[in-house]
């Protein structure tokens, strides 16, 4: 795992599934530590709340 953005599995078909869209996103998310902390403590206060 090298950590590249450009390196996530890509399908065949030109069209991009939600689960594609979702690992390159959170890819590129963590490989920004700032961008990381602004989106953990709202998804924890979420899952806190409804768990």
């Amino acid at each position: 795992m090298s950590g590249a953005i450009g390196e996530a599995e890509m399908p065949e078909s030109p069209s991009i599934t939600p689960d594609v869209l979702t690992t390159i996103v959170w890819d590129a998310i963590k490989s920004i530590p700032g961008v990381v902390e602004l989106h953990r403590n709202p998804i924890q206060a979420l899952t806190e709340r409804v768990g």
